[in-house]
């Protein structure tokens, strides 16, 4: 990607906070183990959420080397401080996830990328990458908490669909949502309203999408705390 396009897409990133959608499919095992493959398009961003605990459940160690260990060399990671409202740059060296960054941008090259977390990925290749995060699935009932202003969040399980109606997004009047569209490369913002709008307007921020590993930003005033429960039962 180009100086002029990247530091536009970060200038509206940064303004707006916005969200990606990614391409993702995942495959659950019986024991609780999965992987989740994600497609970044080539030169462009996709949000995305790791969903699993690598290795496991027991002692997870979920650094960006782990998660992303096979990500080829150049790819990087955008990730988000909610304190600041700004994003660190890390990028994949030929030696691994190393302390050079370039000019500018700094970071801690163990960042955590947990369950329930957002972050972005840049694929500045000619062509589209395929990642995939593997581990285990956490058990029980995790909670998502996200403070006032914005926050990139994601699901802590490797589910799917409406934020409401299926995955029970604990929504306040005002939030605001930021959906991008990876194939456009261009968003659409999701306002939830506790008076539901009339069918010929769109059932904003109630039946917004969120796919599998997807990340995305919430604006809340308030904050909150988003409670999911998954249990894989063995075959």
């Amino acid at each position: 990607m180009n100086a002029t396009k990247r530091n536009t897409w970060l200038l509206l990133m940064t303004a707006f906070c916005l969200t990606v959608v990614s391409s993702s499919r995942a495959q659950v095992s019986s024991n609780g183990m999965s992987s989740v493959t994600i497609r970044v398009p080539s030169l462009g961003f996709v949000c995305v959420g790791n969903p699993l605990n690598f290795p496991n459940n027991t002692t997870p160690s979920n650094t960006l080397g782990n998660v992303l260990s096979s990500a080829p060399v150049g790819t990087k990671v955008w990730d988000f401080d909610t304190v600041s409202s700004t994003f660190a740059l890390y990028v994949k060296r030929p030696s691994g996830w190393g302390t050079t960054r370039p000019s500018g941008w700094s970071g801690t090259p163990d960042v955590l990328l947990n369950p329930g977390k957002g972050f972005f990925i840049e694929n500045d290749l000619a062509t589209d990458i395929t990642l995939t995060f593997t581990g285990e699935i956490p058990q029980g009932t995790q909670t998502v908490s996200y403070g006032p202003g914005y926050s990139l969040i994601a699901s802590p399980f490797p589910e799917s669909g409406a934020l409401g109606t299926d995955l029970r997004f604990p929504f306040h009047a005002g939030d605001i949502f930021f959906i991008f569209d990876p194939a456009a490369q261009n968003y659409a913002l999701y306002t939830y309203r506790p008076v539901w709008p009339t069918e010929s307007q769109p059932m904003i921020g109630r039946n917004s999408y969120v796919g599998v590993a997807e990340g995305f930003f919430v604006k809340s005033a308030s904050g909150g705390s988003w409670t999911r429960t998954f249990n894989v039962t063995p075959q």
